[in-house]
């Protein structure tokens, strides 16, 4: 991935933990309040507490770089079930817009990840030094493919020529 593509999901991996981490906070500062809401959308209350608690500790995850595929896969689950058991029915403006663009950036998460200045990268979990690996592993079996391939087949021009 090239230097643009990094820094881009760095600022997308950084802005929507800041925005998960604080509406967890502001969950579990009001838990009772988020529980009875959840129910008045046919929620189960203790609901509020698990998603209070996937949005703190998400939050902070994305925002250091730690889990950030597993972390944004879990965030566009949360978006989408907002978006159809809640907000569906208000609409795109007012309703259910920055949940989309939320899920959208999941997703993005999700599915490239963000390896620049993220914990992942410096304790060698991320996929990224995974891809890598295979990478050099296949570039140097397609050397090695190479230098038994070309010569057999200069010979074989050789000796056909010579017919």
């Amino acid at each position: 991935m090239n230097d643009k593509a990094q820094i881009g999901g760095l600022i997308i991996r950084v802005a929507i933990g800041v925005i998960y981490l604080m509406n967890g906070i502001q969950k579990f500062q009001n838990l009772s309040g988020t529980g009875a809401f959840f129910e008045s959308n046919g929620l189960p209350a203790f609901m509020a507490t698990v998603i209070a608690l996937l949005e703190t500790v998400g939050g902070i995850a994305l925002i250091v770089g730690l889990g950030t595929r597993i972390f944004g896969s879990l965030f566009a689950i949360e978006m989408i079930v907002a978006i159809f058991a809640v907000k569906l029915s208000m609409g795109l403006v007012g309703g259910y817009a920055l949940d989309l663009a939320l899920l959208a950036s999941a997703l993005h998460l999700a599915i490239n990840g963000s390896t620049l200045y993220a914990v992942d990268t410096m304790i060698g979990r991320s996929g990224a030094s995974v891809r890598k690996t295979r990478a050099r592993t296949r570039q140097t079996n397609k050397q090695i493919v190479l230098q038994q391939t070309v010569p057999a087949s200069c010979c074989t021009v050789f000796v056909f020529w010579g017919n």
